[in-house]
């Protein structure tokens, strides 16, 4: 593979990642809104802190590679946040703790130091 082609995979893979984190910080306001308890509720403010610092970071990239179209749907994210919504939804009249569902969705497939946290595991890039 040249070397053109592997910046073309790496831009691509950066604009995934860059739509994910755009979604998930428009997604996290509402989930911290329907948090049952406020170390919960806490808890999304802060994954919402640092992904607002996550899109920063991949502008700032974006800037260093020269690269202005950073347009690019996340179908997996939109996935992950619509699974979410579904679950505020099903438990909304019900009893049951909401705390599992609420923690599992977001978290799924967000940027972490370097790696993707893919709902209770961190995947290295490398």
């Amino acid at each position: 593979m040249n070397k053109n082609n592997l910046q073309q995979l790496l831009v691509e893979g950066l604009k995934d990642l860059y739509d994910a984190e755009k979604q998930i910080t428009k997604a996290l306001p509402k989930m911290a809104s329907e948090a049952k308890t406020p170390d919960l509720r806490q808890a999304f403010e802060d994954h919402l802190g640092q992904t607002k610092s996550h899109v920063r970071r991949l502008e700032k990239v974006f800037e260093e590679l020269k690269v202005s179209d950073r347009e690019k749907e996340c179908k997996g994210m939109q996935a992950i946040i619509q699974e979410g919504e579904e679950m505020v939804k099903e438990t909304s009249d019900s009893d049951r703790p909401r705390c599992n569902s609420d923690i599992r969705s977001p978290t799924r497939g967000t940027l972490r130091d370097g790696g993707i946290w893919n709902g209770g595991e961190l995947c290295s890039p490398a």
